[in-house]
């Protein structure tokens, strides 16, 4: 799995940025809610203005601060002469034409559309992308609030993690001291609780009052109190239920557990990834480039996409 974080999408940005200038866009429209990101990074770099696409649509003024003057200004949004349609991703590029298709209904200037990153390395249906992303892929922005979440482990505290600390106090977690700083969307597929089923009430409770949805919980086994055991507990669960990706708290638990299962586990503390022996991995998941080829089929002609359709079947009964 690929991860994409803040810092890193603003090095990408930065490293398009004299491609970007020879356009000479005087409108920059985010696409939203994940378009706005990129897009405001990019008018910023640039300094030139930004909308959201339904303020663009409106033709509504353009507002800036008054600390900051624009290299090119417009009063209206539809008075720019060449617009930069931005969003942060594409996939089957169905978000991004509808976008495009509703600009070409009121708009006759010149527009652009753009993605930072994509999930094939040729297309046709964009102008432009910055980097080649391959699924599977996660963002740190909409981490929590994709449907991914439901074929993810999780570990509690990762929910509740602060920056800067080494570890999170349980304690606090049942007494609601603690609040979330992570409010899943999607219905978390499997939570490793570092509780014992004692606690299940409690909780539960918890978890019923932040709104937090939830598959299976897995507790933390009676007598299992050192560091080491529970890390192998937690590695030897995340291996069992087949879960595609993991994430954790602390580092060096998401270190020790990839080594374990040879699969990909997030440090949600540091926005680290790790990923364990290749071969190993291979018991749990499929390889990446067979995801990848799995989402490329869908542009394929029928005829060769039934011999696909085949050929993942048989591959999955191999259990690779």
């Amino acid at each position: 799995m690929i991860y994409k974080t803040y810092e890193n999408l603003s090095h990408d940005i930065r490293n398009h940025l004299p491609s970007l200038q020879a356009h000479k866009f005087d409108l920059i429209v985010g696409v939203p809610r994940s378009g706005m990101i990129p897009a405001y990074m990019i008018a910023l770099y640039l300094n030139i203005s930004c909308v959201d696409l339904p303020t663009f649509l409106n033709n509504g003024s353009i507002a800036n601060g008054k600390t900051r003057k624009s290299s090119r200004t417009v009063a209206l949004a539809q008075n720019a002469k060449r617009v930069l349609l931005v969003d942060d991703s594409i996939m089957s590029g169905r978000e991004m034409r509808f976008a495009k298709e509703k600009v070409d209904a009121v708009y006759a200037g010149t527009v652009t559309t753009l993605a930072i990153y994509s999930s094939l390395k040729n297309r046709s249906d964009i102008d432009l992308f910055l980097e080649y992303v391959p699924k599977p892929r996660t963002f740190e922005w909409n981490l929590f609030h994709r449907s991914s979440i439901e074929h993810a482990c999780i570990s509690l505290d990762a929910l509740f993690c602060r920056p800067n600390e080494s570890r999170v106090d349980s304690a606090r977690i049942l007494s609601g001291e603690l609040e979330p700083a992570f409010i899943p969307s999607y219905r978390i597929g499997h939570l490793l609780a570092e509780f014992p089923i004692s606690l299940r009430h409690d909780v539960e409770t918890m978890l019923e009052r932040y709104g937090i949805d939830h598959g299976q919980i897995h507790w933390l086994p009676d007598a299992m109190n050192t560091a080491d055991e529970i890390v192998a507990w937690k590695a030897r669960t995340y291996g069992e239920i087949g879960a595609k990706f993991a994430i954790e708290f602390n580092d060096r638990t998401a270190a020790e557990m990839a080594t374990l299962t040879g699969k990909p586990v997030l440090a949600i503390g540091n926005s680290e990834i790790f990923r364990g022996p290749f071969l190993r991995g291979l018991s749990h998941q499929a390889p990446n480039w067979w995801a990848g080829l799995k989402h490329r089929s869908q542009f394929f002609p029928s005829p060769i996409k039934v011999c696909l359709r085949f050929l993942f079947r048989q591959f999955k009964r191999l259990n690779l």
